[in-house]
């Protein structure tokens, strides 16, 4: 599954949770319908009863119970699911601090969650692990442009959970994590056909997102860029130090932006 399918997953079962009666449960029925196509085929009370008064309590209940279990039934094929959860969970925790205290808490918990699988930079490590008082001094800046650089990483990191394990050929049966579905290290054609997609993927997810003109057109030379860098012949080495410098502008650019940028990052330094 992708981030987004997870994400859109979490906020279904929210959904299914608050729905009552048949109106709610019939705009529910097709958001959902139109999100998983054809292979949302469920058998449903609340397709044949037309009336209020003929779709009981007894028939939400069912029904909720038949739309969460297909929910259920496609986080189970994601491994990572329920540490998506809490990654998701704690970003939107970070979307919204705003006193000092309340970032400070959020870094700490960010870090000491996740150091040693997201690499964090020396300041963050520093406010996280010195004492508290000086911080509360002011000896170390804390910003909400702090907090919202951490949920640009816990992103990228999730999105790098969703992304499948497949067999490295070189190794054997070890199993290695790449960002993107479908991309094989076996072959130079191959991989850059998947790369082209998923830049044709973002395009097109920043044409649906009702971006500004100036952000709009920011965000595809951008892309332009990492394109190009995605399909040089530099080295990892090199290009990891390109995109370390994207990395410095788009922890200042809003979550819209970094949702389009991140994973097609991710994919460049691969």
């Amino acid at each position: 599954m992708t981030l987004r399918q997870i994400e859109k997953a979490r906020y279904f079962l929210g959904a299914i949770e608050s729905a009552q009666g048949l109106r709610e449960m019939q705009a529910l029925v097709g958001e959902m319908r139109a999100f998983y196509g054809n292979d949302f085929d469920l058998g449903l009370y609340v397709k044949v009863h037309n009336t209020v008064d003929s779709y009981t309590s007894e028939f939400n209940s069912l029904d909720k119970r038949a739309l969460k279990g297909f929910i259920d039934g496609c986080l189970s094929k994601e491994r990572n699911a329920d540490t998506i959860f809490c990654i998701l969970d704690l970003m939107a925790e970070g979307e919204v601090v705003e006193r000092k205290e309340t970032i400070y808490k959020f870094i700490s918990k960010v870090y000491f969650s996740y150091s040693g699988k997201i690499h964090f930079n020396k300041s963050i490590e520093t406010i996280a692990t010195v004492p508290k008082e000086m911080i509360m001094m002011g000896q170390y800046p804390i910003t909400q442009e702090t907090a919202l650089g951490l949920v640009n990483q816990l992103r990228l990191y999730a999105n790098e959970l969703c992304a499948p394990i497949v067999p490295s050929p070189s190794l054997g049966n070890t199993q290695e994590i790449h960002f993107q579905p479908q991309i094989r290290v076996d072959s130079h054609n191959e991989t850059n056909i998947d790369i082209t997609t998923v830049f044709e993927n973002a395009r097109q997810q920043a044409a649906d997102e009702g971006l500004s003109d100036e952000q709009y057109k920011i965000i595809m030379e951008k892309l332009t860029e990492l394109e190009e860098l995605a399909k040089s012949k530099e080295s990892k080495g090199k290009r990891w130090a390109k995109a370390k410098e994207f990395m410095k502008w788009l922890v200042e650019q809003g979550i819209q932006v970094a949702g389009i940028l991140l994973p097609v990052l991710a994919q460049t330094i691969r």
